[in-house]
C-alpha cells in the first residue's frame, strides 16, 4: 500500500528541516575555505586567479552534464510510484544513472585530456593545466550523486542530498586547508601547485560525498526491490490492460481552442455488469475544473448511448481530491472495494503496519463509509451514482 498522509507530511517537514541545516552548513564552510584561500600568504591574487579559472570550467563542464537532474529524476520517480508503480521508477532511476555515468566520464576526459588546451588556449592561463586535470574526476562522480539525489528527493527523503552536500562541504574545506598547507611546505610555496592542490580537494570531497550517497542507496536496496515486489502483474493490469482491450470505452480530453491533451476518462471493462467509471488527468491541469466538466458529460453521454444508468468509481484512500470529485459528481459512498491487495495476510499485514495512522480523517471516512477504520489501510474507497 501507499504510504498514509501523515506520514507523507511528516516527512515532507523533516525533508525541509534537513535541507535547511544542510545548506545553513555548507555555506558556511564554504565562506571558511574563501576566507582562507583569500588571506593565506603566499596564495594571493595569483593563486586564487588559477584556482578559480580552473574551477570556472569545470563547474561549466558539470552544467552541461547534470543541469538540472534532481528535479528532472525526482519529477519522473514520483510520477511512478504515485501509482505504486515502484518497479518502473527504480528502472527510471538505473536508466539515468547509466547514462549520467557516460555522459559524466565523457565531461571528465574531456577536462583531464584537454586540459593543455583549455589552459594555454581558451584561458591563457598554462598554470591553470594541472588545476584542470585535478578536478576532471569530479564531474562523473557529481552527475552520478545527482541521479541518486534526484532519486531521493522524490521518495520525499531529503537526508541523502542535505547529508551529501553537508559532508561534501565540510571535506571540501578540511582538504582543502590541508592540501594547501602541505603542498606550500613540500614546494616552498609553490603557487601552481597549491592552487592545483586546493581543486584536488574538490575531487577528494565529491569522492567522500559519492561513497556516503552510494552506501546510503546500497542500505536502503533491500527494501526498494521489497517495494518493486509489490509490482506485480495484476498491477499493470489493474490499471491499464482494460483500457487497451476491446471491451472498453474510454476518451481523450482536450482543450478546446489548441486541443491540448489534458487526460482520459472511460469506462475500464464493458463485460462487467456495474461498469466502472474513471479518469486520469495531468498533473498541470487537475484543480481546474476539467475532471468534473468531462466526466460529467462523458455520464451523461454514456447514459444516453448505453441506456445504463448505474456507473461504479474506485478511490484511493488518500485522494482527497478525487473524492471531493466523486461527491460533486453525486456519487455514493459504496463501502470498500480491494485493489492491490488481494491475500487476506497481505491485507492485515497492510492493517497492522499503517495502524498509527489513522487520524480523524480516518474516523470520519469510515463513519461515512460505514466499515471498521482499519480497513481503510488495506482498502480503496467504492463509489456508485444513478446518473
Amino acid at each position: 500500500m501507499k504510504k498514509k498522509t501523515k506520514s507523507r507530511k511528516e516527512s515532507f517537514m523533516s525533508g525541509v528541516m534537513t535541507l535547511m541545516i544542510s545548506q545553513i552548513i555548507v555555506k558556511i564552510f564554504g565562506l571558511v575555505y574563501k576566507i582562507y584561500l583569500t588571506n593565506r600568504p603566499g596564495f594571493g591574487d595569483t593563486g586564487n586567479a588559477i584556482y578559480n579559472s580552473g574551477y570556472q570550467i569545470y563547474a561549466l563542464l558539470l552544467l552541461l552534464s547534470s543541469i538540472g537532474i534532481p528535479n528532472a529524476i525526482s519529477k519522473l520517480v514520483s510520477e511512478r510510484t504515485s501509482l505504486g508503480d515502484y518497479k518502473g521508477a527504480h528502472k527510471i532511476f538505473k536508466v539515468a544513472f547509466m547514462l549520467l555515468t557516460v555522459i559524466g566520464t565523457i565531461g571528465s576526459l574531456i577536462l583531464f585530456f584537454g586540459a593543455d588546451f583549455i589552459a594555454n588556449t581558451i584561458l591563457q592561463i598554462p598554470e591553470a593545466k594541472l588545476t584542470l586535470m585535478c578536478i576532471s574526476p569530479s564531474i562523473v562522480l557529481v552527475a552520478m550523486s545527482s541521479v541518486i539525489r534526484g532519486y531521493f528527493n522524490a521518495r520525499s527523503n531529503m537526508k541523502a542530498t542535505g547529508d551529501s552536500q553537508a559532508l561534501e562541504q565540510i571535506l571540501k574545506t578540511v582538504f582543502t586547508v590541508l592540501a594547501v598547507e602541505v603542498v606550500a611546505h613540500l614546494t616552498s610555496n609553490n603557487v601552481t601547485l597549491m592552487a592545483a592542490g586546493a581543486n584536488f580537494a574538490t575531487t577528494i570531497s565529491v569522492i567522500g560525498s559519492f561513497i556516503y550517497i552510494y552506501k546510503f542507496y546500497k542500505v536502503r536496496k533491500k527494501g526498494i526491490h521489497e517495494e518493486i515486489q509489490t509490482t506485480k502483474p495484476e498491477f499493470k493490469d489493474e490499471l491499464w490492460q482494460e483500457y487497451l482491450s476491446d471491451a472498453s470505452l474510454y476518451y481523450t480530453i482536450a482543450k478546446k481552442e489548441d486541443n491540448t491533451f489534458i487526460g482520459y476518462c472511460g469506462v475500464k471493462n464493458l463485460k462487467r455488469k456495474i461498469w466502472e467509471i474513471a479518469i486520469e488527468i495531468r498533473s498541470e491541469y487537475c484543480h481546474l475544473g476539467y475532471g468534473y466538466r468531462a466526466l460529467k458529460m462523458y455520464l451523461e453521454t454514456v447514459a444516453n448511448i448505453s441506456k445504463r444508468h448505474e456507473f461504479a468509481s474506485r478511490v484511493d484512500t488518500d485522494n482527497t481530491a478525487s473524492q471531493n470529485l466523486m461527491e460533486k459528481l453525486g456519487f455514493q459512498p459504496y463501502g470498500l472495494s480491494e485493489f492491490l491487495l488481494h491475500k487476506e495476510e497481505d491485507k492485515l499485514a497492510a492493517e497492522e503496519e499503517y495502524k498509527d495512522q489513522l487520524d480523524d480523517r480516518y474516523m470520519a471516512l469510515a463513519k461515512k463509509f460505514n466499515v471498521e477504520p482499519g480497513k481503510l489501510l488495506s482498502h480503496v474507497l467504492a463509489y456508485r451514482i444513478v446518473v
